[in-house]
């Protein structure tokens, strides 16, 4: 095992153990540590006792704190005199505190001091951790602590008047550090407070740590001068946490109350002690009869807030004065005894009346209590009301209201009545009240703004109703359409659309009040809403000027619905009275390479909103194809024949005229067919054939490109 892990491991057992022993050691130190009233007559209690000289611890039954005994040290007049008794604490402590009441004979003469008792590591030679005593500086009495901070160490009290033969709750705590250590003093003349955030006297930051507190002692030692002086000291008690002084406050007694002020009632009368220590026993008293009346003790069992009874029955005299009060006392023996509180007994009455007349879910009835004490009419009450028969509304004076959202009848009566006067709930008698609401009647009206619908259009159709003849708007409505569940939870209007042509009828077919929450009976008309069909027009028109064979005409068509532009369509064409194109949505074309007329006009018409054919108008188109002018021929020009010229000049005859000469046939010479060069082809010739195979080469370049491409 690496060296880090075996560390690691070591680390941990030791923050277990320790965290074991912390929780040990703190169930072993919890609270008291020691404690002694000295009621045992001796110091049996204590490790041990120190007489020194003619100084002496012994015990006194004359000058007491409480019980029979109280310890004395009676120190005499030689300086540096001392007795006390001692007891080592059986195991270590961080910090302890010990308390005793403490009362001195004389206070010390001029210059002279004393200790009273406190807190050691070892007992005798040993350091003073926290030691109370009394000095007097020659102008003023002043408490005195000695403690240990890296030495002896001495603090002292301002601003307090120190008595002789009076009793002192005095109680010193030891806080162990080093740094953070402390010691603090508590002192208070007996019955005055003191809490443990304000001690007399407190020092902080000490390094006290070097000296374990070890042991506690009570007794006297005086220096300096000459004192001869009898310490006492009674209620002993070392702890681990504050003790305080002992409990003089007797117990707190709250007022009486009763539950009934009413002759010849059942009764209970309370209450309320505290106290902050413990209350032993509270014994109620009464003279229901005239005379005071103890009742059996109650035994509260040390707690600090105790309920006290006292249960019986009111005499049956209207007018008689009972007077009660309790008496407690604590654990400590103090005993308190509580205010006495006159009760008288009275008879009262309650009627309630409402304006029920007519009343129907949701209307508010006002309900009336009027009250009589005594047969007069009261009014300074609080009246509780129960509806049928469960609690319903607290602290009512003359009047409530109540509204019932739904039909039925509720049952109103007292259920408690409450006097101002006496402050107690007190005994009545009462009448029952049956207030009825009736249903509510609800009406409901569909209208809707139906004048001259037509397919497609939207009709709004409104939903009115009435509750009780009122205008009410707080509903859902449920619409069927020609009774079919048509829509839900609707409020005051709802759309509805309609592509075909027809009618439909819409009424309620539920209503639910959302302030009663419930689905209601109610009376509703029928109302029918008609969709006229809608009106098409085709026009077709056509470009066919000057239209001639070959050329293409364009054939558009414009269609309307309802007066209105329309484009949702598929038309089919019909040209000469046949099918020529089907689906057509804003135009087509057609070619024609003869001369012939066509006529054309729409066969069908598709709305492809309504998804239906429909009936239309339309008009018929004309559209006509020309002959083409001939193209004019040119006319040949003939060649002229030349004349031949004579082989010798004919002489003019000179008498009759001479015979004509036919004249001689030409000859035509046959011009000769021009014969291929043989030394090769003619320079035009070669260009051609390179750009031929230019053109090819890039023709099958461009197809192998593309096919790369379309693999790609």
């Amino acid at each position: 095992m690496k060296l880090r892990e075996i560390i690691s491991i070591f680390l941990i057992i030791s923050i277990l153990i320790s965290a074991v022993s912390i929780l040990s050691e703190n169930r072993v130190n919890a609270a008291q540590v020691f404690t002694d009233d000295f009621e045992t007559g001796d110091y049996s209690h204590w490790t041990g006792t120190v007489n020194h000289d003619t100084s002496t611890m012994q015990m006194s039954s004359t000058t007491i704190f409480q019980g029979q005994w109280s310890a004395e040290c009676a120190l005499s007049s030689t300086i540096g005199a001392y007795a006390y008794a001692y007891y080592n604490l059986p195991s270590a402590h961080n910090t302890i505190y010990h308390r005793e009441y403490v009362r001195v004979s004389v206070l010390p003469s001029s210059g002279a001091q004393t200790d009273l008792f406190g807190i050691m590591d070892v007992i005798g030679t040993g350091n003073h951790l926290g030691t109370i005593g009394i000095q007097n500086d020659g102008t003023n009495y002043r408490w005195m602590l000695r403690y240990y901070d890296n030495g002896d160490q001495v603090a002292y009290s301002t601003g307090v008047t120190i008595k002789a033969n009076t009793w002192y709750y005095v109680e010193i705590m030891v806080k162990s550090g080093s740094g953070n250590g402390q010691v603090s003093v508590w002192i208070a003349e007996d019955l005055t407070p003191i809490t443990e955030a304000s001690p007399t006297i407190n020092v902080a930051n000490i390094d006290n740590s070097a000296k374990t507190i070890g042991t506690v002692f009570f007794g006297g030692y005086a220096s300096a001068a000459s004192y001869q002086v009898n310490l006492f000291s009674d209620n002993v008690v070392v702890s681990d946490t504050w003790t305080g002084p002992r409990d003089f406050t007797a117990p707190t007694i709250g007022a009486v109350t009763a539950t009934s002020h009413s002759i010849g009632a059942p009764v209970t009368l309370s209450s309320s002690i505290t106290d902050a220590v413990g209350i032993d026993s509270i014994t109620p008293s009464w003279n229901n009869s005239g005379t005071w009346v103890n009742q059996t003790a109650i035994d509260a069992q040390g707690s600090t807030s105790y309920m006290a009874t006292l249960t019986g029955t009111w005499n049956n005299n209207p007018g008689t004065v009972v007077s009660a009060r309790f008496y407690a006392k604590d654990t400590s023996g103090n005993w308190a005894a509580g205010s006495q509180t006159d009760f008288v007994l009275n008879n009262y009455a309650v009627t309630l009346s409402a304006n029920q007349t007519g009343l129907t879910q949701q209307d508010t009835a006002l309900i009336s209590i009027s009250v009589t004490k005594n047969g007069q009419a009261f009014s300074n009450y609080l009246a509780n009301v129960s509806k049928d028969a469960s609690a319903f509304l607290k602290n009512q004076t003359t009047s409530f209201t109540d509204q019932e959202i739904h039909a039925g009848s509720h049952t109103y009566n007292t259920s408690g009545l409450y006097d101002m006067v006496t402050g107690e709930n007190v005994t009545f008698t009462t009448n029952t009240l049956n207030v009825t609401w009736a249903s509510s009647v609800y009406a409901v009206t569909l209208s809707a703004n139906q004048t001259g619908l037509t397919q497609q259009d939207t009709a709004l159709i409104s939903i009115s109703v009435t509750k009780n003849g009122q205008a009410f708007s707080n509903y859902l409505a449920n619409v069927s359409k020609d009774a079919s569940a048509f829509l839900k939870n609707q409020t005051t209007s709802f759309t509805d659309q309609e592509i075909h042509a027809g009618s439909h009828t819409y009424n309620t077919s539920g209503l639910y009040d959302m302030v009663t929450g419930e689905n209601v009976t109610f009376t509703t008309n029928t109302l029918n809403v008609t969709w006229a069909s809608s009106v098409y027009a085709v026009t077709l028109s056509a470009n066919q000027s000057s239209l001639t064979q070959g050329g293409a005409v364009q054939i558009v068509l414009n269609v309307t619905k309802n007066g209105q532009a329309f484009s949702s369509y598929l038309a089919n064409v019909s040209r000469d009275g046949s099918l020529l194109q089907r689906n057509v949505t804003t135009s087509l074309t057609d070619t024609e390479s003869s001369v012939i007329a066509h006529s054309y006009n729409v066969s069908s018409l598709y709305d492809t909103i309504t998804g239906e054919n429909v009936t239309f108008t339309t008009n018929t188109v004309n559209v006509v194809w020309t002959q083409i002018p001939p193209t004019p021929t040119p006319t040949p020009m003939p060649t002229a024949t030349p004349t031949p010229k004579p082989a010798t000049p004919t002489p003019t005859p000179t008498s009759a005229s001479p015979t004509p000469t036919a004249s001689p046939t030409p000859t035509v010479t046959t011009s000769p067919t021009p014969q291929p060069n043989e030394t090769g082809l003619s320079i035009a010739a070669a260009i051609g054939i390179i750009v031929v195979v230019l053109v090819v080469i890039a023709v099958i370049l461009l197809f192998l490109w593309r096919r790369s491409k379309t693999k790609a």
